[in-house]
């Protein structure tokens, strides 16, 4: 966890099998605070090559994960969960799951504002409403709800896919 925000983080680099690895690249995007607009961070545009040892080290990664028990399973992520409603934001949580129930809990138990079942990242877009809850609201509204029922409701907006 991050102990303290950094005026600028740097060139940052991927995480590949545990470790921080420079990437292959000579492009970079810009990382803005967007409150600021100040660049704080660049992220390398990764090559194919950094994508391939990425999925390699997953792929290994898993042989590992699918033998460990059931029970040491449910205590990482209960760790994770954790973790996360320990942070003083709650803008978004992502889970990936075939089960019904364990999507269902999910999605009501977690702390966040925008809540992702089998979906990468759940950003607000422009046909999706923004919920923040914790210190990621910002300003006395939310402009794009019910605001004469839930005006100081925090608000979850659940997005899921199932294939």
């Amino acid at each position: 966890m991050l102990s303290e925000v950094k005026a600028n983080y740097g060139r940052l680099r991927n995480l590949i099998n545990g470790e921080w690895v420079e990437a292959d690249t000579r492009e970079w995007l810009d990382v803005e605070n967007p409150a600021t607009t100040e660049i704080i961070a660049q992220v390398p545009i990764s090559s194919p090559a950094d994508v391939r040892d990425a999925v390699a080290a997953a792929k290994q990664a898993f042989l590992t994960w699918r033998e460990t028990p059931p029970v040491l399973r449910a205590r990482h992520l209960f760790t994770l969960k954790g973790l996360m409603e320990d942070l003083p934001f709650g803008n978004a949580a992502s889970i990936f799951t075939s089960n019904g129930g364990v999507a269902r809990e999910f999605k009501h138990r977690v702390t966040a504002g925008n809540v992702g079942v089998n979906v990468g990242v759940a950003a607000p877009m422009a046909f999706f409403p923004f919920g923040g809850m914790k210190d990621s609201f910002f300003g006395s509204h939310h402009p794009q709800s019910r605001e004469v029922v839930d005006f100081f409701t925090d608000r979850k907006i659940v997005i899921s896919r199932w294939f």
